[in-house]
């Protein structure tokens, strides 16, 4: 997901943390760093070690990109780690989705009548 501000500044929110997330992370911090682009991506984890766990493999990343608590001039981008809980988002969605199926259903009703 993700929602351009301007050409040159795009905000990548990024839900959960995995092997393909970090990919994803890197990819397009290189893809944006030769296209001039500045990306702020945001990650939303119930892995409260996954800032560390991605900085630890790339020593240098500090370096360059600025981070929750690290500034840097001229930056290629910023990424910041945020913990949450999805233990019910399954529930949750799944409740959602059956709260819109029972608003339907007399719309069904009538249209069949």
């Amino acid at each position: 997901m993700y929602n351009s501000v301007n050409k040159n500044k795009v905000n990548i929110l990024v839900f959960g943390y995995s092997d393909i997330s970090e990919n994803f992370i890197d990819f397009a911090f290189e893809t944006a760093q030769v296209n001039g682009h500045k990306l702020r991506f945001t990650v939303v984890s119930d892995d409260a070690d996954a800032k560390e766990k991605y900085l630890k493999s790339r020593p240098a990343f500090c370096k360059f990109f600025e981070g929750d608590d690290k500034t840097v001039v001229d930056s290629y981008g910023t990424l910041s780690f945020n913990t949450a809980n999805f233990e019910n988002i399954e529930d949750d969605i799944a409740n959602h989705d059956l709260g819109l199926l029972q608003q339907t259903q007399p719309l069904r009703q009538r249209l069949r009548a």
